[in-house]
């Protein structure tokens, strides 16, 4: 017994040390094709406050507690795009929104390689 419960606490250790580093091929994909890994963007959870909240911006669940920060990126054929970032809750979740066509659509968080 006491075999199987040291080589369960080798096997959830080693799972742990992989948490990381799939964490870090995680990345937004917005509608303009533009990419974003997710730590280019944690960034901006320092920047995000609750000044830069707008009334036109994306909603967030009622009661909720929401920061925000924008910023610009020129895409590779050189045209400017606006972003906002959402930092949303007392245990943050993170929303990255892309203003394409006169309103602010999603980008998709996706695991995996681009």
């Amino acid at each position: 017994m006491k075999f199987l419960r040291a080589a369960t606490v080798a096997a959830m250790a080693g799972l742990l040390l992989l948490v990381p580093a799939a964490y870090g091929k995680m990345y937004y994909q917005c509608v303009s094709e533009k990419t974003f890994t997710v730590s280019a963007i944690e960034k901006y959870k320092k920047k995000a406050s609750i000044d830069q909240v707008r009334s036109d911006d994306p909603e967030v669940i009622t009661g909720q507690q929401c920061k925000a920060a924008r910023f610009t990126e020129r895409l590779q054929n050189k045209v400017k795009m606006s972003y906002l970032f959402q930092v949303v809750g007392m245990e943050p979740s993170y929303r990255l929104f892309e203003y394409n066509e006169s309103t602010w659509q999603p980008c998709i968080l996706r695991n995996g390689l681009k």
